[in-house]
């Protein structure tokens, strides 16, 4: 319904001493009645006070197999970076001087490769491509984010694999010959704590999923609808 404001101002100002105070407005509003409903019935749509609305956005009771891969690969992506965290932090600022001390060293950084990185590494390749054969590899493998972490991912991981064993099975072997070297675990830190810093920038990459200029309704389009009126 619309309202038109008539303003009416007093014909005189009161004044109360030296204060004069400017003329009150009256507004009055005049009413018109409602436009009539030209629409016909079959487009009106009525609702009822008590029907029911669908949840929407709310979570749902069941989301099929996504949450049992999901958190098993969180937990498979921390064991993997918090193991090369503590394998830089170990050998970073470990100084040892005698044998039975480089010995201790050498055996807990052994564990922390084999309990912690390893099983880390197996459980996300694992659970990652139980996700990707989830939501459907045909495709999920044409989004250009996935495409960049994966040619990311595969040789730092391949890398970190090779170098980090290498040193490890070097710094033994020179523990049993008798003249390890602190040059070893120097190496060790800096190949841990870039690869490290690798994995991070790929899990970061993994989270926001850029577009990376591809436009997907462009590059895939689907099936056109046809327009109303244009079939027999």
């Amino acid at each position: 319904m619309g309202a038109i404001r008539e303003v009416s101002k007093s014909p005189a100002s009161p004044q109360i001493g030296c204060l004069k105070i400017p003329p009150a407005e009256i507004v009055t509003p005049r009413l018109y009645p409602p436009h009539p409903d030209t629409r016909s019935p079959a487009s009106r749509v009525t609702l009822s006070p008590m029907a029911a609305v669908p949840n929407i956005h709310g979570r749902k009771p069941s989301r099929g197999l996504r949450p049992w891969l999901l958190v098993p690969k969180v937990l498979s992506v921390a064991a993997l970076l918090g193991g090369l965290g503590a394998l830089t932090a170990i050998a970073a600022t470990s100084r040892p001087t005698t044998p039975g001390q480089w010995r201790l060293l050498e055996a807990a950084l052994t564990h922390i490769y084999r309990g912690v990185v390893l099983p880390g590494v197996l459980g996300a390749l694992v659970f990652g491509l139980l996700l990707l054969w989830h939501h459907g590899p045909g495709l999920m493998l044409r989004q250009r984010w996935l495409q960049v972490k994966l040619a990311l991912a595969a040789p730092i991981i391949l890398f970190l694999h090779l170098e980090s064993r290498g040193l490890i099975l070097a710094l033994r072997h020179q523990i049993a010959s008798g003249t390890p070297q602190s040059t070893t675990l120097h190496h060790l830190a800096w190949v841990s704590g870039i690869g490290l810093g690798l994995l991070v920038l790929v899990l970061i990459l993994g989270r926001i999923k850029p577009r990376l200029g591809q436009n997907w309704a462009r590059a895939y389009p689907g099936p056109s609808r046809p327009t109303p009126g244009s079939q027999p």
